[in-house]
């Protein structure tokens, strides 16, 4: 059993850190301020490492097996503390020394220079599982953490692993030796008293080794390069430059500024120097210089660009010209040279010799100029650093490129996947780790990646941050840390109510405080992994992100929250006692009722009934609920008259009045419409509901304009009561005759006249066919021309026939005739909508006619020309044929003479 499962890990905190103490309590009389922090938090590192190898929170990240007390086991001391089995990080560092020395060199006939920096490279390292931290040596043997003793035994009441001696490592800073005993981690602040001087020297004081740096608080008041005191606080480092201005010339004198002095010797004009230099013949070229100007850069014996043709004794404004000699200058391949002659400028880049070179893999070979480089087609088939893959590279150089593969396997941790390269062998452990931490996260440790679901929370002995809300936190006793809500108050109230009773409440009735939450394991740690598989952040920010999330933190904030923000009693008391249960009677404000009720609420009250005294208006009563009428009088009638006067529908504009006082007459304007109703007049109500108004008033002087009965027209009468009339109605109107060859226009009155007589009723509108006029001898005439015109005209008259000319069209010989007479010919009549449209028709089915006549002309001149075609065609074979009959008779005739 461990120390820490038996219940005595507070006794071997107590028997670590004892020598640590005293140390600190030797020094007690120094006052080291806020330094106290930094001795604390040192020790608290050291308890969280003590707690992350011992007991059931020790895990090995490689194996991810518990570490026993008995187990041997290896620390990182250069790096980051971790504990793990002696055996997994034998085996670890085995395995990364026998890959580093696999790993292939590079091809000496290609890259000697990188053959040879492979040779002189030292010797192979393994990196910590975690931090990576580099070691050379495999671990060897087992000893405890300070490392004096080999292979030691446990006891129970010391820590796991140590030999219960001093540490005496050298403290971080100042060498002392470590006055804790054995321990895991680093030292803390060596706690020593030391005589300290200040930053600035003015102060000398006691202070502890650890934190003996500080600032007096005074003015450094150093010597500044410009001859000022140093103004700023007492300060580590060099001094701040001086802000003080003043004039500073630049560095050639020729201007000056006002700058701080800090600036003294460095400010720089833009000036050119322009001072001759020692030769006479040219000047400086430097821009604000201090000093003297460099010499002549031209000065010096000068040669030829090739170097062949010196003059020792030259001038520095002499130039040499080229020496007409080959350059022979060694080209940047470093083999050949410049075949050019003597020349100003580099020589070519480009060195075109040939010569026979070999690939990049070294397996080829080809005569190439010398700056050209090739690379043959084989395909490297040799295998990559991960073992499962081939290079596959044209003309590898024998450096095989790492794997592009993402390894991805699950680590042993199966909360996160390798992200190295592809590899072989097994993959690095999971080098995260999580914080387990208590309700208030002052005490901590950390476990590997996949051991966090496993953890348990740590023994906190610090008590409870989350203060009591009830009146009794003042006397209650502090429990420790934990997880859950807090025990509740044990007291009964019994508090002295304002009555004289106590409070019957048997337990105290406050708001307990906000439970803190349950303990939850931590979730698995999300930092990223970089590509060599380190983890991003350090125990320390998972210490802080820890405090940050602390549960009891938490609940004490909200506490402290509600402690400000939840009101509280006249007693100064989160909740007020029940109230009184003693009964007592209290009439109501009017004196309608009396009921009992308790004494804490004895006071007066309104039964919540309406007063109902009367009101001065003498009509209505008081509509307030219950009050004291002596106290309270009722107040005054604020509804309006509700009298009606007479027929008008408006509201007495006066408030509720006593009957005796009459209402005013209704002065609301209203609007009335007048005679002929085109226009509204504005009186006051009163006026339109107490008489009739007078004809006069109702006239709005306008023209009437209302549709008159009988005739198409409207009244043209000013505007006028009674009904409108036509009669009388001067509006002329056109009339025609039967046959519509004569006109008139007559006064609407005469055509009412008119059509009274012929048809017996005067009403017409603008439909109405007016045919009211007899035809006369002008009618006659025109009639008989139309006839007569028709009938001399019969191609004419049955070509109108046929296509449904109208009459305006068998009008015009008509109009001839009566010309050639010397009578004045008719007017054409108009055509009716069905005549139109008859003759719209006509010269539509005229125009398809005449383009059916042209189609058809060119059809026919188309064929013509096509059978011509065909003819001439024909005539020329016919003639062909009979030339080559000819031909052929002739060439008989010749060859029957020749053969004769």
């Amino acid at each position: 059993m461990t120390a820490t499962e038996d219940g005595s890990q507070p006794a071997v905190f107590a028997s670590l850190f004892e020598s640590y103490a005293q140390a600190c309590r030797s020094g007690a009389e120094v006052d080291d301020g806020s330094a106290d922090d930094v001795f604390e938090e040192g020790v608290e590192r050291v308890k969280e490492h003590l707690l992350s190898a011992a007991g059931e929170a020790a895990a090995c990240m490689i194996c991810l097996e518990n570490i026993r007390p008995q187990d041997p086991v290896w620390s990182c001391q250069d790096g980051c503390f971790a504990v793990m089995h002696l055996p997994c990080i034998q085996s670890w560092a085995r395995r990364a020394l026998a890959a580093a020395q696999a790993k292939p060199a590079p091809h000496p006939m290609v890259d000697p220079a990188g053959a040879a920096a492979a040779a002189a490279r030292g010797p192979a390292a393994w990196g910590c599982p975690k931090c990576r931290q580099d070691y050379t040596a495999v671990p060897s043997g087992y000893t405890c953490w300070c490392g004096k003793v080999p292979d030691p035994e446990w006891n129970p009441w010391n820590a796991a692993h140590s030999c219960g001696e001093l540490c005496d490592k050298p403290a971080p800073g100042c060498g002392h030796p470590c006055v804790l005993l054995c321990h895991p981690g680093p030292c803390p602040p060596c706690p020593r008293v030391v005589s300290a001087s200040c930053f600035c020297g003015a102060v000398v004081t006691d202070k502890r080794c650890g934190r003996h740096e500080f600032s007096c608080g005074g003015i450094c008041g150093a010597v500044l390069p410009c001859g000022h005191a140093c103004p700023a606080i007492c300060h580590d480092g060099e001094c701040p430059p001086c802000a003080l201005v003043s004039t500073v010339p630049c560095r050639c004198g020729a201007e000056a500024q006002q700058l701080p002095c800090s600036q003294q010797g460095v400010f720089q004009c833009t000036r050119v120097c322009g001072k001759p230099l020692d030769c006479g013949r040219h000047g400086c070229e430097q821009v604000c210089h201090a000093g003297k100007c460099s010499p002549c850069a031209l000065a010096g014996p000068k040669a030829c660009p090739c170097g062949k043709k010196l003059l020792p004794h030259a001038a520095c404004d002499v130039v040499v010209p080229p020496c007409g000699e080959t350059c022979g200058k060694l080209l940047s391949c470093g083999v050949h040279r410049c075949h050019e002659r003597c020349h100003t400028g580099p020589c070519t880049t480009v060195c075109r010799e040939t010569l026979e070179k070999s690939c990049e893999c070294g397996k080829t070979q080809r005569t190439v100029q010398c700056h050209e480089t090739f690379r043959c087609e084989r395909r490297c088939i040799e295998m990559r650093s991960c073992g499962r893959h081939q290079c596959r590279r044209r003309c590898c150089d024998g450096q095989h490129p790492a794997c592009e593969e993402v390894c991805n396997k699950w680590l042993k941790c199966r909360n996160h996947r390798c992200p190295a390269p592809c590899h072989s062998g097994d993959c690095a452990p999971c080098p995260l780790s999580a914080c387990v931490s208590c309700a208030c996260s002052r005490t901590h440790y950390t476990v590997p990646c996949g051991r966090e679901a496993a953890a348990l929370p740590p023994k906190c002995s610090h008590p409870c941050p989350v203060p009591l809300l009830c009146r009794h936190a003042g006397a209650a006793a502090s429990h420790r840390c934990h997880f859950g809500p807090c025990p509740p108050c044990p007291q009964a109230c019994s508090t002295q109510l304002a009555c004289g009773h106590a409070c019957s409440s048997e337990h105290c009735h406050d708001p307990p405080p906000p439970a803190v939450p349950g303990y939850q394991p931590p979730p698995p740690p999300v930092a990223p992994l970089g590509p060599s598989g380190s983890s991003s952040g350090s125990s320390k920010q998972q210490r802080d992100a820890a405090a940050a999330a602390a549960p009891a933190q938490e609940a004490a904030a909200e506490a402290r929250r509600l402690l400000e923000m939840l009101p509280r009693t006249a007693q100064g008391q989160l909740t007020a006692c029940p109230a009184c249960p003693a009964l007592v009677p209290v009439t109501c404000r009017g004196g309608h009722m009396t009921v009992q009720v308790p004494c804490s609420a004895a006071a007066p009250f309104s039964c919540e009934q309406r007063c109902g005294r009367p009101l001065a208006c003498g009509n209505h009563t008081c509509q307030e609920q219950c009050h004291d009428a002596a106290a309270t009088p009722c107040t005054q009638c604020s509804l309006p008259c509700q009298r009606r006067r007479g027929t008008c529908a408006h509201p007495c504009p006066l408030p509720c009045h006593p009957p005796a006082q009459a209402c005013p007459a209704c002065a609301v304007r209203v609007t009335h419409p007048c005679h002929c109703g085109k226009t509204t007049l504005d009186f006051a109500c009163a006026e339109v509901t107490a008489a009739v108004l007078p004809p006069a008033a109702l006239r709005c002087g306008k023209t009437c304009h209302r549709a008159l009965p009988g005739c198409p027209h409207t009244c043209e009468r000013p505007c006028h009561e009674g009904p409108c009339t036509s009669q009388g109605c001067a509006t002329e109107v056109t009339v025609r005759c039967g046959c519509k060859r004569s006109k008139r226009k007559l006064p609407c009155s005469e055509v009412q006249r008119l059509l009274a007589t012929a048809t017996g009723s005067a009403a017409y509108d603008s439909t109405t066919s007016l045919r009211l006029l007899p035809c006369d001898a002008s009618c006659a005439k025109a009639a008989a021309a139309d006839e007569g015109k028709g009938g001399g005209d019969a191609p004419v008259a049955r070509a109108a026939g046929s296509n449904g000319a109208t009459a305006a069209a068998a009008a015009l010989p008509a109009a001839a005739a009566a010309a050639g007479s010397g009578t004045e010919p008719a007017k054409p009549r108009k055509l009716s909508k069905e005549e139109k449209q008859a003759e719209r028709e006509a010269a539509r089915q005229a125009r398809l006619a005449a383009q059916q006549r042209k189609q058809r002309q060119q059809a026919a001149v188309l064929t013509a020309i096509l059978s011509l075609l065909v003819l001439l065609a024909l005539g020329v074979r016919h003639l062909l044929v009979w030339l080559d009959q000819r031909a052929q008779a002739a060439w008989g005739l010749e060859q029957h003479g020749g053969e004769l």
